[in-house]
């Protein structure tokens, strides 16, 4: 998934890292409505079915002009 920490989604290696970006992720209302906001965007532009289809379109078309 091509998200950015601190953009669209909180990111912990470890255990203590993830108790720590819940605890942030709770205490800031803001940060919680720009993740929402930007999670939703990145899911509507990049991983919407309508877009995955024209994606993939584009890729057999491309291969159908390959091999005239």
């Amino acid at each position: 998934i091509e998200a950015t920490h601190d953009r669209e989604v909180l990111v912990a290696d470890t255990p203590t890292a993830f108790a720590r970006e819940t605890i942030r992720l709770l205490q800031d209302r803001a940060l919680q409505q720009r993740l929402a906001e930007n999670g939703r965007s990145l899911a509507e532009t990049r991983y919407d079915w309508q877009v995955a289809l024209r994606l993939m379109d584009e890729v057999y078309a491309n291969a159908l002009r390959e091999d005239v």
